[in-house]
């Protein structure tokens, strides 16, 4: 980190330990800290020193902003992060411990002592009906704690239920290097297709599709959803009918994800086709609008996940993109 960053990230620090000390403090005054400190260059410098300096602060409302600095940062694989979010899981005010359960979902982190310490944080609840519950005392902290852990543990526990289930193995998971994808929970409609269908992605995904697809448009190039987001238990029905076709499962996995490993429970992956090609079939990519996507996508943050001899096994899909932000450069 250099000095200019050095001295922001000072000023960061003191802001935030002002507003701690404030005797009345608004969510959105922590989150706006929060962002300020996860969109400072050098950003696993950044979450190094928020878990080095801030994440035992005295003041809870300091803590909370580190926590949720993390989360924004995206920068998950910095070193000691996991374990520090996992003594969060143990904090002693309920927001701290809602923001710890919140980044290790979206960090998609496991292991036998995170997932101990959700068990024990989300003691006695149950879903979906506790949900209810939290809808009715928005500023319970204890019990927005202990629901968000309960979907981060039903989150880690589910697919693996479903997988054995199908008989797919958890080394095969591992020699693959797939990611595990919890379900995303707010979800928008980004397009209703010509039967109907409403195809669901994340808000901010949604939004840069509507873009790109109207810019193609204005191009002249026609591109439409064919699969937005799709659940754990709706990519298990997939595998499931076609395992009773009597495909095996090698067949199947060349094809379709591992259900909880496929990108579009993110809610930010989709599959998309064009008039006159039929939908995820390989002639997609001697249409226009893959020449446009392959162009373009990357301006509205979306990639495509699966080019030909992908490292994931999987075989070459040109109609699956997925949204990784505006203006990023991820392959």
């Amino acid at each position: 980190m250099n000095l200019l960053n050095r001295y922001r990230f000072r000023r960061l620090v003191d802001k935030s330990v002002r507003l701690g000390n404030r005797p009345m403090i608004m969510p959105i005054e922590e989150l706006r800290l929060a962002v300020a400190f996860a969109e400072l260059p050098c950003r696993e410098e950044v979450v190094t020193n928020l878990i080095g300096e801030l994440f035992d602060h005295q003041n809870m409302h300091v803590r909370r902003i580190a926590v949720i600095a993390c989360r924004k940062s995206g920068a998950f694989g910095v070193p000691g992060l996991k374990e520090a979010l996992t003594r969060k899981l143990a904090d002693p005010e309920g927001w701290v411990r809602y923001d710890a359960a919140w980044a290790i979902l979206e960090a998609k982190y496991d292991s036998s002592e995170i997932r101990a310490c959700l068990a024990a944080l989300a003691d006695g609840i149950s879903l979906p009906a506790d949900r209810e519950r939290v809808r009715r005392n928005l500023g319970d902290a204890d019990l927005q704690a202990k629901v968000r852990a309960r979907e981060t543990l039903d989150a880690l526990l589910a697919p693996r239920t479903i997988l054995a289930s199908l008989g797919i193995s958890l080394e095969t998971i591992s020699e693959r290097e797939l990611a595990l994808y919890p379900e995303s929970t707010e979800l928008v409609v980004a397009e209703i297709g010509e039967n109907g269908r409403e195809h669901l992605l994340v808000p901010a995904a949604a939004a840069a599709w509507g873009a790109l697809r109207d810019t193609a448009k204005g191009d002249g190039v026609v591109i439409r959803i064919v699969s937005a987001f799709r659940s754990v238990e709706r990519q298990a029905e997939i595998v499931r009918a076609k395992l009773a076709r009597g495909q095996s499962l090698d067949e199947i996995l060349r094809v379709s994800a591992p259900p909880g490993y496929s990108e579009h429970h993110s809610g930010r992956a989709l599959d998309v086709t064009t008039d006159g090609a039929r939908p995820l079939e390989l002639e997609f990519e001697h249409t226009a609008a893959f020449q446009w996507l392959e162009r373009n996508a990357g301006r509205f943050g979306f990639h495509m996940s699966y080019p030909r001899q992908n490292r994931y096994g999987y075989m070459y899909e040109p109609w699956h993109w997925c949204f990784r932000g505006e203006g990023s450069d991820h392959a």
